[in-house]
């Protein structure tokens, strides 16, 4: 079987089954294996020729996390026809430096961006969109699939119906500030195209900077005003994605379930979850050093002893320490009363 007719079939089989975006990725990711291994037989294929597919690709600029993509589609189809094995000993999965969990905004960043999106009309959009994903957690790609269909104006809910993954479909309680932001984008959507929206529209439509709006198809981004918006705010290294990580941070924080942070974010990596459990035990143990600070602090470097030292029979202070050293039994033990003291015997 030549690789073109291996490709279509892990194709046709692989591709329904999963998230829109994760199709177009692997759609994208194909297409250099098909121009390269084409019309070749999958019995030709050899571990020369793998090798210098990926030197090819990395002399036209790629990285080794893009290769490896394409690598693991390659391995996917010779697996298929129980060809893999030969090459599984020799060609690895490039080296690929761990990406970083995601940051949070400090309270003073979502000031000033605020600020930033509020003082400029031009950006009005993009930070509608900041608000809804900083209040709800949802991913930017969601955000833009949005449709009037999917929120509950009555309940003040959003359905996320087609999210990243499977466990990406949820819905989601609008706080005030994410429904205030929702109505905006109503408002402004009846002025451009009147009274009854269909519900299929978008929320997040098609608007180009010059031309007539479709709500009917959704807006490809907000790349430009986000990245201005971010500049004026003074703010620098910050992804739109990272509002999640913020939203869901706040979550944690706030000391809310794994269950529950699921529920709303969807599907998240086990590595956030691990990261998010150490912001609930920094925020436990923020609650109990705030308790000590309400209380008086004892003088910890002495403390009021009234066990018997030869002879003095009344209290003595002693420090600490010492108030421990001289109260173990005779077999040297510091739990007397658990032991049994061979002088006894």
């Amino acid at each position: 079987m030549q690789f073109d007719d291996a490709l279509y079939r892990y194709r046709s089989d692989r591709l329904p089954n999963l998230a829109e975006t994760t199709q177009r990725s692997e759609l994208d990711h194909s297409q250099p294996l098909a121009s390269f291994f084409g019309q070749i037989r999958l019995n030709k294929i050899t571990e020369p020729m793998i090798r210098e597919y990926i030197n090819a690709r990395h002399a036209s600029g790629c990285a080794n996390a893009k290769i490896n993509k394409e690598i693991y589609i390659l391995m996917g189809i010779l697996r298929r026809a129980k060809r893999w094995y030969l090459f599984a000993d020799e060609i690895k999965p490039l080296r690929v430096q761990k990406s970083t969990v995601g940051r949070a905004l400090e309270y003073e960043e979502k000031i000033r961006l605020q600020r930033a999106g509020e003082n400029n009309p031009r950006w009005e959009r993009a930070f509608l969109a900041y608000v809804l994903a900083l209040n709800t957690a949802l991913r930017k790609s969601e955000v833009l699939k949005l449709k009037w269909r999917d929120v509950d104006l009555l309940e003040r809910l959003i359905y996320v119906r087609h999210g990243k993954t499977r466990e990406s479909v949820r819905e989601i309680p609008l706080s005030e500030d994410a429904y205030n932001a929702i109505m905006r984008l109503r408002e402004q959507a009846k002025i451009l195209f009147g009274e009854c929206l269909p519900a299929d529209g978008f929320i997040m439509f098609w608007w180009p900077g010059s031309g007539k709006p479709d709500i009917m198809q959704r807006s490809k981004g907000f790349r430009s005003a986000w990245k201005s918006m971010v500049r004026e705010a003074g703010i620098s290294q910050l992804r739109f994605h990272d509002l999640r990580h913020t939203a869901i941070t706040d979550l944690a924080t706030d000391q809310n379930s794994d269950e529950t942070i699921m529920s709303l974010a969807g599907h998240v990596d086990r590595r956030m979850m691990s990261h998010y459990s150490h912001i609930r035990k920094a925020a436990r143990r923020e609650a109990i050093d705030g308790l000590s600070k309400r209380n008086p602090h004892p003088r910890w470097d002495t403390v009021q002893s009234t066990v018997q030292f030869g002879e003095n029979l009344g209290p003595r202070r002693e420090p600490i320490s010492q108030v421990y050293e001289k109260n173990g039994g005779d077999d040297e033990t510091r739990t007397r009363d658990l032991c049994r003291d061979r002088a006894a015997f």
